[in-house]
């Protein structure tokens, strides 16, 4: 996994396993969908209907079930990868500190 979608309450982002951080601000279905159209677009052309039904078919659904688009990687799992490239000096992030600030203050990752 590069990249998974992560539903945190009412919004969406887009998460790097490479950077152990989101790439995006949490933002609607609409804005997660133009980030991932985006995103294939820098590919082949062929890639970006395989991205979006990869996206409708299987990464909303499963994020929309259980809170990342990656089965192995639950919400608290991903809490654990957050809290270890922890930038922001609290000691532990909740779900409820990364809504705030990916999804409303929209700081940088």
């Amino acid at each position: 996994m590069a990249h998974c979608v992560v539903k945190i309450r009412d919004k969406y982002l887009v998460w790097s396993s490479i950077m152990s951080s989101p790439v995006t601000w949490g933002g609607t279905l609409e804005d997660l969908r133009a980030y991932w159209r985006m995103d294939a677009e820098k590919r082949a052309k062929e890639e970006v209907q395989r991205t979006m039904d990869w996206l409708e078919k299987e990464a909303i659904p499963l994020a929309e079930e259980t809170g990342t688009s990656w089965p192995a990687l639950t919400p608290q799992g991903l809490l654990d990868l957050f809290n270890a490239n922890n930038r922001y000096g609290k000691s532990v992030l909740t779900m409820d500190d990364m809504y705030r600030y990916y999804c409303v203050e929209r700081r940088e990752p």
